[in-house]
């Protein structure tokens, strides 16, 4: 069993909090549900490299999930431009930070 991850990550005015699944804006908690902050983990994980929908649907999605991933994917992450501020749509090609913050996932400290 491994210890919850206390780290708190920051990528320009953000800040995750990868023990309560937080993400602030100035030190003021913005709502993100938790598809949509796994999507940012799963990103910042990989700092400056491209993660595919695929990579992403085995990170977040389990095995015998029966959905409709492109559409869920989709959804999460509008939810997060959504809470970033950004209003345009997403285009496939464009997920991935552009900053290199830390890392969520424990493995890569």
């Amino acid at each position: 069993m491994t210890a919850p991850d206390s780290r708190r990550l920051q990528f320009g005015l953000f800040e995750i909090d990868c023990a309560t699944g937080e993400l602030r804006k100035g030190g003021i908690k913005i709502k993100l549900q938790d598809q949509p902050f796994q999507v940012v983990s799963a990103l910042l994980d990989r700092p400056g490299q491209i993660v595919t929908r695929e990579e992403l649907r085995q990170k977040i999605w389990p095995a015998d999930t029966f959905i409709d991933f492109d559409q869920s994917l989709n959804k999460a992450i509008n939810k997060i431009r959504e809470a970033l501020g950004d209003s345009r749509r997403l285009s496939v090609g464009s997920v991935g930070p552009r900053r290199e913050p830390e890392s969520c996932d424990p493995s890569k400290s």
